[in-house]
């Protein structure tokens, strides 16, 4: 079961050209963990999967570009031995084990402290946790599985396979029937947890009966609010439609497709040498045993036993479903049901807050936006875009695990105390990776016609040719023949002829953008791209020249506009801001609002983005912020409009 937020694939293949199937879903109708079984809804058979699709001839090859990426994250190792160890002195656990995940590759994993107190038995990556509310993601892997094999529909009303579901009572008339989806996504209504079920070993007749006239906390599909009787109803389903267990469903699409060998359901399956001793802490810091706890039919919500061993097979089996790409499939859920699992969320949460203690090149905010889907948390951040986690904590122990799905790299922690925060060691961990340097994205190779363009465009650059000019656009694009070569003409009066260029990025395949070496020194150039089915053709170009001193008619009023952020000055708004639109009481909220976030700025240079000019700031709170303005033609003291942009979004960085 999850710990309360503080602010997370497989299978097989359906029956392709060049895959293998997936064993039927058939057999005999099994009981769930508990002695009574239920009614079982009868499967449907797998959909086709030849429908008619078109796809590029090639796709980008995505890969990381800093040769020295690894170096830089193993470098950082002793550093997480340290803050570890600190984490685990502050709150007072008595074992832990922490594995990083590298490309696959479980490339660190240690033992912290004790797995048993009283033996001084030290722990390693073959020690046995609880993982608690981690096994969600496991049963909406499994869920996923179902709905590929056309076994489930996850729009499916509940009461299809949980006919007793009927018994609920619903908030309002205009309330839709529980759907899967909603219980994958924590929008049923069902509130956290059942008091009728939170007992020794619950069966599934147990759970059955606690439907009867259970009333609905909101309408489902209104709110997010998480429910771990909403997942033992989600297993307790898929058990019922497969035919089998819910614990034989996992198994047989997760658990075994990923060789996790030492990952089982029951504690009396653990050989006793490698299964951690589970505690609980008091308010003196004093430990004692956790009682035992068996969840029965409420396993689905976080009854799994794993380690560090077996939970970096899990983590890289999701890593592995990035980037998407046209490589044949690998056995287990298609890595296009393995982004969904991480993607497709409802939000859950959303929070800033300030960060004054942050260091130099560190965010001086902490945003963080969430959604939870399928059994995982993706996590949007001021540091990372894409975050994907889940917690889990029950009686004695406390989990965590987390990747970083576009760069490689993927973090466990286990310990054997709760009340304990395993998510904190992990985030601890996480940020001594990002202090590395390690963390790059993968990036893409340019498109092989995307050279050819650039090497026309700095060959008109330094020798106007017509002909070589009208050679990189499509003939249907509107004639921009003068527009552009002044534009070009620009650029050279900047910079002076240039020899060389090297690539920089191609986030997309619409636009690509190149460094170039000058005799007056370097810019960028980028380029935009048609469809490579419209031809290959430019759509248009842009340079970029940063470090421009600031005009001379621009300083005088850029400074006055500046200086409001400082401090508020009704008679600078007046002599120099009178002829904007924006009302004094608006633009003296903006100011007020940039000196919260930023600081004081001063004006350091300018930015040239083809003819745009902008100013950018320097400010003692950090982040890069630019200033574009437009002057009074008549009267360049006045300044007509302005807007200020933070380069680095909501989280300006120290």
């Amino acid at each position: 079961m999850s710990l309360l937020y503080r602010s997370v694939w497989l299978g097989s293949t359906l029956v392709l050209a060049c895959g293998a199937s997936r064993p039927p879903v058939v057999g005999p109708a099994a009981t769930s963990s508990s002695a009574e079984a239920a009614p079982s809804a009868s499967p449907r058979l797998a959909p086709s999967t030849t429908i008619a699709r078109q796809f590029a001839p090639s796709a980008p090859k995505y890969d990381f570009t800093d040769p020295e990426r690894k170096k830089k994250l193993t470098a950082a190792f002793p550093d997480v031995d340290t803050i570890v160890a600190q984490e685990m002195e502050e709150q007072h656990i008595p074992g832990a084990v922490v594995g990083i995940v590298i490309d696959g590759e479980l490339a660190y994993a240690k033992g912290f402290g004790y797995s048993d107190v009283d033996k001084k038995a030290k722990p390693d990556q073959d020690t046995v946790f609880r993982i608690g509310s981690i096994t969600k993601s496991f049963v909406g892997l499994a869920a996923l599985a179902l709905r590929d094999e056309g076994v489930i529909d996850f729009d499916d009303p509940l009461v299809k396979y949980i006919p007793e579901a009927a018994a609920l009572v619903y908030p309002t008339h205009d309330s839709p029937p529980i759907t899967l989806r909603h219980l994958l996504m924590h929008t049923s209504g069902l509130p956290r947890a059942i008091r009728a079920v939170l007992i020794d070993s619950p069966t599934e007749v147990d759970m059955m009966k606690a439907l009867q006239g259970l009333a609905l906390e909101n309408p489902p599909g209104t709110k997010h609010v998480y429910s771990n009787y909403g997942y033992s109803l989600l297993g307790i389903a898929l058990g019922r439609v497969a035919h089998m267990s819910f614990h034989d469903v996992v198994q047989k699409w997760v658990i075994g497709p990923y060789g996790m060998k030492s990952t089982v359901w029951m504690q009396k399956e653990v050989p006793g040498d490698r299964m951690a001793s589970s505690y609980v802490s008091f308010q003196k810091g004093e430990l004692k045993p956790a009682p035992p706890f068996n969840l029965g039919a409420d396993d689905p919500s976080g009854g799994i036993y794993s380690t560090v061993r077996d939970m970096a097979r899990y983590v890289s089996a999701q890593l592995a479903a990035y980037p998407a790409r046209s490589d044949a499939e690998e056995a287990g859920i298609r890595r296009s049901s393995l982004r969904e699992a991480h993607a497709s969320g409802v939000a859950s949460m959303f929070s800033v807050v300030f960060n004054p203690l942050a260091r130099k090149g560190e965010s001086l905010l902490n945003g963080v936006g969430e959604t939870y889907g399928f059994g995982w948390v993706a996590r949007q951040t001021c540091a990372y875009d894409d975050l994907v986690w889940h917690n889990g904590g029950l009686p004695g122990f406390s989990s965590d695990i987390r990747f970083l799905k576009d760069r490689g790299v993927g973090i466990i922690t286990l310990a054997n105390l709760m009340p304990a925060e395993a998510a904190s060691i992990s985030v601890g961990v996480m940020r001594v990776l990002w202090r590395s340097g390690g963390l790059s994205k993968r990036a893409a190779p340019p498109m092989p016609h995307v050279e050819p363009l650039m090497k026309k465009v700095l060959a008109i650059y330094n020798d106007w040719d017509e002909s070589t000019y009208k050679s990189l656009f499509s003939p249907r694009r509107p004639p921009l023949l003068e527009i552009e070569k002044k534009e070009l003409a620009g650029y050279k009066e900047l910079h002076g002829a240039c020899k060389e260029y090297k690539f920089v990025e191609q986030p997309t395949p619409a636009e690509v953008t190149f460094s170039v070496d000058c005799q007056r020194g370097p810019f960028e150039m980028k380029l935009y791209l048609l469809p490579p089915q419209e031809g290959q053709f430019l759509r248009g170009f842009a340079g970029t020249t940063r470090g421009l001193p600031v005009p001379k008619e621009m300083r005088g009023p850029a400074d006055k506009l500046v200086g409001l952020i400082r401090k508020w000055d009704p008679a600078t708004y007046t002599k120099h801001l009178g002829k904007e639109k924006t009302a004094r009481e608006k633009l003296a909220q903006e100011f007020e609002g940039l000196r919260l976030i930023h600081g004081a700025c001063t004006v350091q240079s300018m930015t040239a983005v083809s003819d745009e000019k902008k100013l950018v700031l320097d400010c003692e709170h950090g982040g890069e912020v630019e200033l574009t303005m437009e002057l009074d033609k008549k009267d360049p003291t006045q300044i007509v409009s302005h807007a200020f942009n933070a380069k680095d979004g909501v989280c300006p960085v120290r």
